[in-house]
């Protein structure tokens, strides 16, 4: 605990971004990951921001004069330029958000680095805690207050695939941890560890996410690789004779515990189809990503040179979408849209066209290359997590939305920018520039813009969830239509939300005569608002 307090004081902004990013949840949320974006686009300009630019400027320098920062910021910004007529749009918007919330978490990752190695392990196994905590609490029948309706709901993180990503990033950093201790090490420590990853690891498996399984797996087996080709002889070998008989030895507690505990079912009843499809043979899931994966190349292939723009893909997709993954019911029987291709490569190749992914591919070989470079320097526990979990995050990004949605998306690019830090030299220190008079100024725009977009974006659907709550309870009549009027009138380019409160609107006005006047006039507002967002929605 005495070690933790300094820590969490030197990477207190890092800690808050991610708790926001992935423990923010409130029951009856339409999409979760909206205001998880929104609200850690709203810390960022208030809080996070004004501190960069008087105690973190060396940082922010530091991520964004890197080959990684620079590669990021050109991937993003080819592909915005194919949503230059929507950048007011919905989808654009929170994509956009989630660029400076990922940014803000590379400087605080590469932060870490420099300051306190440790922060990165500690934030990321705390939240993976309480994460599996209240996943294993669920399982267990305890907690079901989180659940919101007829959606499943794991940990904090949104839903079971969520949950599973997370928790699979957290288990190759806690695996180093544990293969990289010492024999002075006190007994509780040792076990603490131990038990933590118990938890980790049962919780993940308990989600039964297939993707999030492989990359947990593949991540410990890049930090057993890392740690018998650059540590030290002596570390080495307790590795080897201590460590990893340790490791498995937990890893079996956890698959005994998941299986007593139901083996996962529980947490993804909901997915489950009622004649049992899904589990008879018939692989639903990865059905759909083939489909979506098949149709996402397509799509590239229609705009090859510059893509489509950035959050475009629900809007454009539907051409492309195949019959049978289309007629696929989503829950309560609606109709489903395609907002990810469940493919980070993929997206980037629709968004920014083959340049785009071109740059998604640099990026993933430069920082490759400098984490070899980095092993070769610092060939301790916290580098070996590190190569662990972006392989992890790399796996995660081929099979689904890891890098955009903030559950995950904010892990990663602390570990990026972690990854990108300057290296200690003898000659330069950290070597790091101070950024220019252009670069402030930016930053201070940009915590103005931020506040600007995410208030709607929270306020509507912050709303959306208030008219869930009550029309549960007293239905659908005036007083509750005017909560969804008051959610379109918050944020007026979210398409899903002029839909919802025209349906709702109009359908409370047949049934009262078109009465009230008020009503009639602010449902007339929002189906023009609808007809004119209509070429950019589904």
């Amino acid at each position: 605990m005495n070690a933790l307090r300094p820590m969490l004081r030197e990477s207190w902004g890092l800690a808050m971004l991610v708790a926001v990013a992935v423990l923010v949840n409130l029951p009856g949320l339409l999409d979760a990951d909206v205001v998880k974006t929104a609200a850690a686009a709203l810390v960022l300009a208030v809080v996070v921001l004004p501190w960069m630019l008087f105690g973190a400027r060396d940082d922010v320098a530091a991520w964004f004069t890197s080959t990684g920062g620079r590669l990021f910021v050109a991937g993003t910004s080819l592909a915005a330029v194919g949503a230059a007529e929507v950048l007011t749009w919905a989808p654009t918007v929170d994509r956009l958000l989630l660029f400076a919330v990922a940014n803000a978490a590379a400087v605080l990752g590469a932060r870490a680095a420099a300051r306190t190695p440790r922060a990165l392990t500690a934030v990321l196994a705390i939240a993976g805690a309480i994460t599996a905590l209240v996943a294993v609490a669920q399982a267990l029948g305890w907690e079901r207050s989180l659940t919101p309706g007829p959606e499943e709901i794991v940990g904090l993180a949104g839903n079971s695939t969520r949950a599973g990503a997370l928790l699979a990033l957290v288990v190759p950093m806690l695996a180093a941890d544990l293969l990289a201790e010492t024999a002075p090490s006190p007994r509780a420590g040792r076990l603490g560890r131990a038990a933590l990853i118990v938890l980790v690891v049962t919780a993940l498996l308990l989600t039964l996410a297939r993707g999030a399984r492989l990359a947990a797996m593949l991540g410990m087996v890049t930090v057993l690789g890392v740690a018998l080709r650059s540590w030290a002889p002596v570390q080495r070998r307790r590795a080897l004779r201590v460590g990893t008989p340790v490791l498995v030895g937990v890893l079996a507690v956890a698959m005994v515990l998941a299986l007593v505990l139901g083996g996962g079912d529980v947490l993804v009843a909901d997915k489950l189809p009622d004649d049992g499809s899904l589990v008879a043979g018939t692989d639903l899931t990865m059905n759909v990503r083939l489909a979506l994966w098949r149709g996402s190349f397509a799509m590239a292939l229609d705009a090859p040179l510059l893509g489509w723009g950035l959050g475009r893909f629900p809007e454009r997709f539907v051409p492309f979408r195949e019959p049978g993954e289309a007629a696929l019911p989503g829950l309560g029987g609606a109709a489903t849209t395609a907002e990810h291709p469940h493919n980070e490569w993929l997206l980037a190749l629709v968004e920014g066209g083959w340049l785009g992914g071109l740059i998604t591919l640099l990026l993933i070989t430069a920082t490759a290359a400098r984490l070899r470079h980095r092993l070769a320097e610092v060939p301790d526990a916290d580098e070996a997590g590190l190569c662990g979990l972006l392989v992890a995050g790399l796996v995660l990004g081929m099979v689904q939305d890891a890098w955009t949605s903030p559950t995950t998306a904010v892990p990663l690019f602390a570990a990026l920018g972690y990854a990108w830090s300057p290296l200690p030299s003898p000659r330069t220190g950290h070597g790091r520039e101070r950024p220019s008079i252009v670069l402030t100024l930016t930053t201070l725009a940009l915590a103005v813009a931020l506040a600007g977009a995410s208030v709607p974006r929270l306020q509507a659907h912050l709303l959306l969830k208030r008219f869930h709550d009550t029309s549960a309870v007293l239905g659908i009549d005036v007083e509750r239509c005017g909560l969804l009027l008051d959610a379109a009138d918050a944020d007026p380019t979210d398409v899903a939300v002029q839909r919802i409160a025209a349906y709702y609107g109009e359908a409370v006005l047949e049934a009262t005569g078109g009465q009230p006047p008020e009503l009639a006039r602010r449902v007339a507002r929002t189906g023009q608002r609808l007809e004119h967002l209509a070429p950019f929605g589904p």
